[in-house]
């Protein structure tokens, strides 16, 4: 569930809370990666107040992600996940960086890429130099299941630097439980400020010691469960709605140019295709396009990614 966030009396912004209380880093988190499970948490993470550096290696890939959590608040909105207000702040808190040097002026760095072992290990050996001393409190973590956060950093990453596993569970949105792991018994004590930083923003952190995995087990979430997080997030939108007075929303961003639709070539290319983000057809065009096979059940005419939703590019 996401939480009421109290403000210091000196904080005039919610996405400074953070900021203020913790270190001087320029962000709270950063995420390395935007396709769907990095774009989630970085929304995630932004929807309960923090600020975030959103990176992935291209400009497309970066726009990309960025695409995909937009249609993803959009969607929460609409099923009444979210107010809109809680979307536009949450979308403000998202930056889009594109270099490793900005990722690492962060408290947290959580690596989503790909489950490549040696990618993984190249990405964090790059971390580790952007960072170097001037940020040596920063925390790097992986959301892999699959390797050890040691496995991916040994050799790479100084071994002053405090790491662990930070997993979210999916499907990420509105789940305050998160597995924190390493080869502790426990965690140690250069965790403490990453577990009081995820309590403070309502995630439920819990620990996996990955090297002794006997009598443990990762974590997956069933229908039932998802259901009910989701259904008592719904239900804490309904009462905030409720309690409070309708504000005009900010206006949306403007769509970027696109160009004209590759179909009628008369408008503007405003239909925007989820997840893979791109924009080649107008809105009408997309819509008689989608409906020859069914709604969705086809893929973009760009990059032959199987289109899951169709939305305008202004968001409307």
């Amino acid at each position: 569930l996401l939480p009421r966030i109290e403000q210091p009396r000196n904080v005039s912004r919610p996405g400074q809370l953070l900021l203020l209380t913790m270190t001087s880093a320029k962000y709270d988190f950063g995420v390395v990666g935007l396709g769907r499970m990095g774009a989630s948490i970085a929304g995630s993470l932004a929807l309960r107040g923090c600020r975030v550096a959103m990176y992935d290696k291209s400009h497309f890939d970066r726009e990309k992600g960025w695409n995909i959590l937009s249609a993803d608040m959009k969607t929460h909105v609409e099923q009444g996940m979210i107010t809109p207000a809680e979307k536009d702040a949450a979308l403000g808190r998202g930056k889009l960086v594109e270099t490793l040097e900005e990722v690492v002026d962060s408290v947290v760095v959580v690596e989503a890429i790909f489950e490549d072992l040696a990618v993984k290990k190249e990405l964090f050996k790059k971390l580790e130099e952007a960072a170097g001393q001037r940020h040596p409190a920063t925390i790097f973590s992986t959301n892999s299941m699959n390797f050890d956060i040691m496995n991916i950093t040994s050799e790479v990453v100084s071994a002053e630097r405090t790491v662990c596993g930070l997993r979210f569970l999916h499907p990420v949105f509105f789940i305050p439980d998160i597995e924190v792991s390493g080869p502790w018994n426990a965690p140690p004590q250069s965790l403490d400020s990453l577990l009081a930083l995820l309590k403070r923003v309502g995630f439920k952190p819990f620990f996996f010691n990955c090297k002794n995995p006997s009598g443990f087990f990762r974590r997956r979430l069933d229908d039932g469960e998802v259901t009910a997080f989701r259904a008592q997030q719904r239900d804490r939108t309904a009462s905030a709605l409720q309690g409070s007075a309708t504000e005009p929303a900010p206006a949306a961003p403007a769509a970027s140019s696109a160009g004209e639709c590759c179909v009628c070539t008369d408008a503007a290319a405003n239909a925007l295709f989820a997840p893979c983000g791109h924009q080649v057809m107008c809105m009408p065009c997309a819509e008689a396009w989608s409906s020859r096979q069914g709604a969705y059940n086809r893929p973009c005419p760009n990059c032959r990614t199987q289109v899951e939703r169709l939305l305008r590019a202004d968001g409307s």
